[in-house]
Protein backbone atom coordinates (compact mmCIF):
# COMPACT_ATOMS: atom_id res chain seq x y z
CA UNK A 1 0.00 0.00 0.00
CA UNK A 2 2.66 1.96 0.54
CA UNK A 3 4.49 1.66 -2.48
CA UNK A 4 0.73 2.01 -4.48
CA UNK A 5 0.70 5.28 -2.56
CA UNK A 6 3.68 6.56 -3.49
CA UNK A 7 3.82 5.83 -6.72
CA UNK A 8 0.64 7.06 -7.29
CA UNK A 9 1.45 10.70 -5.59
CA UNK A 10 4.37 10.34 -8.61
CA UNK A 11 2.78 9.78 -11.96
CA UNK A 12 -0.71 11.62 -11.04
CA UNK A 13 1.90 14.58 -10.71
CA UNK A 14 3.39 14.41 -13.94
CA UNK A 15 -0.35 13.38 -15.19
CA UNK A 16 -1.79 16.21 -13.86
CA UNK A 17 0.52 18.45 -15.77
CA UNK A 18 0.28 16.52 -19.29
CA UNK A 19 3.34 14.59 -18.94
CA UNK A 20 3.76 10.56 -19.66
CA UNK A 21 7.22 8.53 -18.49
CA UNK A 22 7.00 6.81 -21.55
CA UNK A 23 6.13 3.40 -21.01
CA UNK A 24 2.80 2.20 -20.44
CA UNK A 25 1.49 5.75 -19.59
CA UNK A 26 1.04 6.53 -23.17
CA UNK A 27 -1.78 3.64 -23.70
CA UNK A 28 -3.62 5.16 -21.46
CA UNK A 29 -2.95 8.89 -22.26
CA UNK A 30 -4.18 7.76 -25.46
CA UNK A 31 -7.22 5.83 -24.36
CA UNK A 32 -8.31 8.83 -22.17
CA UNK A 33 -8.20 11.29 -25.24
CA UNK A 34 -10.23 9.07 -27.43
CA UNK A 35 -12.67 7.24 -25.13
CA UNK A 36 -12.48 9.67 -21.97
CA UNK A 37 -11.70 6.79 -19.70
CA UNK A 38 -9.31 8.07 -16.96
CA UNK A 39 -5.65 7.02 -16.88
CA UNK A 40 -5.78 5.73 -13.68
CA UNK A 41 -8.57 2.67 -14.66
CA UNK A 42 -6.83 2.30 -17.94
CA UNK A 43 -3.50 1.66 -16.24
CA UNK A 44 -4.86 -1.09 -13.37
CA UNK A 45 -6.63 -2.18 -16.35
CA UNK A 46 -3.02 -3.32 -18.53
CA UNK A 47 -1.74 -3.62 -15.06
CA UNK A 48 -4.31 -6.39 -14.36
CA UNK A 49 -3.72 -8.09 -17.52
CA UNK A 50 -0.08 -7.98 -17.56
CA UNK A 51 -0.26 -9.80 -13.78
CA UNK A 52 -3.04 -12.37 -15.23
CA UNK A 53 -0.14 -13.62 -17.86
CA UNK A 54 2.66 -13.52 -15.23
CA UNK A 55 0.74 -16.40 -13.33
CA UNK A 56 2.75 -18.71 -15.11
CA UNK A 57 5.62 -18.08 -13.35
CA UNK A 58 4.29 -15.88 -9.95
CA UNK A 59 2.19 -17.72 -7.39
CA UNK A 60 -1.17 -16.12 -7.05
CA UNK A 61 -0.01 -14.69 -3.71
CA UNK A 62 2.72 -12.57 -5.34
CA UNK A 63 0.18 -11.47 -8.35
CA UNK A 64 -2.29 -10.38 -5.69
CA UNK A 65 -0.04 -7.90 -4.02
CA UNK A 66 0.78 -6.32 -6.75
CA UNK A 67 -2.82 -6.10 -7.55
CA UNK A 68 -3.18 -4.23 -4.87
CA UNK A 69 -0.52 -1.72 -5.35
CA UNK A 70 -1.42 -1.28 -8.65
CA UNK A 71 -5.45 -0.14 -7.26
CA UNK A 72 -4.01 1.84 -4.77
CA UNK A 73 -1.81 3.78 -7.17
CA UNK A 74 -4.41 3.84 -9.46
CA UNK A 75 -7.22 5.83 -7.28
CA UNK A 76 -3.91 7.95 -6.34
CA UNK A 77 -3.72 9.14 -9.84
CA UNK A 78 -7.47 9.60 -10.59
CA UNK A 79 -7.48 11.67 -6.89
CA UNK A 80 -4.46 14.08 -7.77
CA UNK A 81 -5.83 14.94 -11.05
CA UNK A 82 -9.22 15.39 -10.42
CA UNK A 83 -8.04 18.64 -8.60
CA UNK A 84 -7.87 16.56 -5.11
CA UNK A 85 -10.75 18.33 -3.39
CA UNK A 86 -14.12 17.16 -4.78
CA UNK A 87 -17.29 19.34 -3.27
CA UNK A 88 -20.66 18.62 -3.96
CA UNK A 89 -23.20 20.25 -6.33
CA UNK A 90 -26.93 21.50 -5.52
CA UNK A 91 -29.99 21.61 -8.25
CA UNK A 92 -32.70 22.70 -6.32
CA UNK A 93 -36.20 22.94 -7.82
CA UNK A 94 -38.74 24.12 -5.51
CA UNK A 95 -41.72 26.52 -5.20
CA UNK A 96 -40.03 27.97 -2.77
CA UNK A 97 -36.57 28.66 -4.37
CA UNK A 98 -35.74 32.63 -2.43
CA UNK A 99 -36.21 31.22 1.16
CA UNK A 100 -33.86 28.35 0.83
CA UNK A 101 -31.54 30.47 -0.64
CA UNK A 102 -31.74 32.81 1.79
CA UNK A 103 -31.75 30.27 4.68
CA UNK A 104 -28.37 28.94 3.16
CA UNK A 105 -26.55 32.39 2.68
CA UNK A 106 -27.53 32.87 6.00
CA UNK A 107 -26.63 29.54 7.63
CA UNK A 108 -23.85 28.44 5.80
CA UNK A 109 -22.53 31.69 4.38
CA UNK A 110 -22.56 30.08 0.66
CA UNK A 111 -23.58 31.76 -2.54
CA UNK A 112 -26.50 30.56 -4.67
CA UNK A 113 -27.44 30.99 -8.46
CA UNK A 114 -30.74 31.39 -9.60
CA UNK A 115 -31.69 29.59 -13.11
CA UNK A 116 -34.45 30.17 -15.17
CA UNK A 117 -36.55 27.36 -16.23
CA UNK A 118 -39.92 25.86 -17.22
CA UNK A 119 -41.55 23.09 -16.51
CA UNK A 120 -42.11 20.76 -19.31
CA UNK A 121 -46.13 19.36 -17.85
CA UNK A 122 -47.36 23.13 -16.89
CA UNK A 123 -45.37 24.93 -18.73
CA UNK A 124 -45.53 26.96 -15.82
CA UNK A 125 -42.02 29.20 -15.35
CA UNK A 126 -39.96 29.17 -12.19
CA UNK A 127 -36.46 29.25 -10.74
CA UNK A 128 -33.70 26.93 -9.78
CA UNK A 129 -31.58 27.39 -7.13
CA UNK A 130 -27.74 26.31 -7.92
CA UNK A 131 -25.04 25.92 -4.97
CA UNK A 132 -22.12 24.11 -4.20
CA UNK A 133 -20.95 23.71 -1.07
CA UNK A 134 -18.13 21.55 1.29
CA UNK A 135 -19.16 17.73 1.31
CA UNK A 136 -19.32 18.57 5.01
CA UNK A 137 -21.97 20.79 4.59
CA UNK A 138 -24.24 18.44 2.55
CA UNK A 139 -26.03 17.14 5.49
CA UNK A 140 -27.15 21.30 6.60
CA UNK A 141 -28.59 21.55 2.67
CA UNK A 142 -30.71 18.89 3.09
CA UNK A 143 -31.96 20.14 6.34
CA UNK A 144 -32.36 23.04 4.71
CA UNK A 145 -34.49 22.29 2.23
CA UNK A 146 -36.77 19.47 4.36
CA UNK A 147 -37.31 21.90 6.79
CA UNK A 148 -38.68 24.87 4.11
CA UNK A 149 -40.43 22.39 1.18
CA UNK A 150 -40.21 18.69 2.08
CA UNK A 151 -41.72 18.09 -1.75
CA UNK A 152 -38.80 19.59 -3.59
CA UNK A 153 -37.13 17.26 -6.22
CA UNK A 154 -33.43 17.89 -5.65
CA UNK A 155 -30.27 16.49 -7.72
CA UNK A 156 -26.89 16.23 -5.84
CA UNK A 157 -23.88 16.01 -8.24
CA UNK A 158 -20.06 15.02 -7.15
CA UNK A 159 -17.66 17.81 -8.40
CA UNK A 160 -14.36 17.36 -8.88
CA UNK A 161 -12.59 20.61 -9.06
CA UNK A 162 -14.16 24.03 -7.88
CA UNK A 163 -12.38 27.42 -8.52
CA UNK A 164 -13.51 30.72 -6.96
CA UNK A 165 -14.54 32.40 -3.52
CA UNK A 166 -15.28 29.44 -0.71
CA UNK A 167 -13.08 27.01 -2.65
CA UNK A 168 -9.47 27.93 -3.41
CA UNK A 169 -9.02 30.72 -1.40
CA UNK A 170 -10.88 32.58 1.59
CA UNK A 171 -12.15 29.30 2.64
CA UNK A 172 -13.97 28.59 5.28
CA UNK A 173 -11.39 27.17 8.29
CA UNK A 174 -13.35 23.65 8.90
CA UNK A 175 -11.81 19.82 9.32
CA UNK A 176 -11.85 18.97 5.70
CA UNK A 177 -11.36 15.99 3.76
CA UNK A 178 -7.67 17.28 2.91
CA UNK A 179 -7.19 17.20 6.73
CA UNK A 180 -8.54 13.87 7.13
CA UNK A 181 -6.69 12.16 4.48
CA UNK A 182 -3.27 14.10 5.85
CA UNK A 183 -3.93 12.34 8.79
CA UNK A 184 -4.84 8.54 7.49
CA UNK A 185 -1.62 8.77 5.30
CA UNK A 186 0.59 9.63 7.84
CA UNK A 187 -0.66 6.97 10.34
CA UNK A 188 -0.27 4.50 7.62
CA UNK A 189 3.60 5.18 6.71
CA UNK A 190 4.10 5.22 10.63
CA UNK A 191 3.00 1.79 10.94
CA UNK A 192 4.44 0.76 7.78
CA UNK A 193 7.54 2.22 7.84
CA UNK A 194 8.36 2.55 11.98
CA UNK A 195 7.20 -0.83 13.68
CA UNK A 196 9.34 -3.06 11.21
CA UNK A 197 12.27 -0.68 11.67
CA UNK A 198 11.94 -0.98 15.00
CA UNK A 199 11.42 -4.71 15.25
CA UNK A 200 14.61 -5.15 13.58
CA UNK A 201 16.59 -3.05 16.02
CA UNK A 202 15.29 -4.98 18.73
CA UNK A 203 17.60 -7.57 20.14
CA UNK A 204 16.79 -11.06 19.76
CA UNK A 205 16.59 -13.94 22.34
CA UNK A 206 20.03 -16.73 21.61
CA UNK A 207 17.71 -19.42 21.08
CA UNK A 208 19.05 -22.58 19.18
CA UNK A 209 17.80 -25.32 17.17
CA UNK A 210 14.18 -26.35 18.19
CA UNK A 211 13.56 -22.95 19.94
CA UNK A 212 15.84 -23.92 22.59
CA UNK A 213 18.53 -22.00 24.23
CA UNK A 214 21.99 -22.22 22.77
CA UNK A 215 25.15 -23.46 25.11
CA UNK A 216 26.41 -20.28 25.02
CA UNK A 217 23.24 -18.63 26.36
CA UNK A 218 23.48 -21.31 29.19
CA UNK A 219 26.95 -20.78 30.59
CA UNK A 220 25.86 -17.10 30.61
CA UNK A 221 23.00 -17.76 32.78
CA UNK A 222 25.16 -20.28 34.86
CA UNK A 223 28.25 -17.60 35.07
CA UNK A 224 25.63 -14.92 36.13
CA UNK A 225 23.79 -17.81 39.17
CA UNK A 226 27.33 -18.90 40.64
CA UNK A 227 28.21 -14.71 40.91
CA UNK A 228 25.16 -14.12 42.48
CA UNK A 229 25.49 -17.12 44.71
CA UNK A 230 29.61 -16.18 45.81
Amino acid sequence: MLAGLLIGIGLGLVFRFGSTTGGSDIIARIIEQKFGVTMGKSLFAIDAIVLAMSLIYLNFAEMMYTLIMSFVSANVINFIQDGGYSAREFMIFSSQPVEIADKIMKDLERGSTYINIEGAYKRAPGKAVYIVVDPSEVRQVREIIEEIDPKAFVSIRIVSEQLGEGFTYLRKKTLNLWALEFFLCECLIYHLVYFPITDLSRPKKPFGRNNQPSNDHKNQHQSLIFCQTS
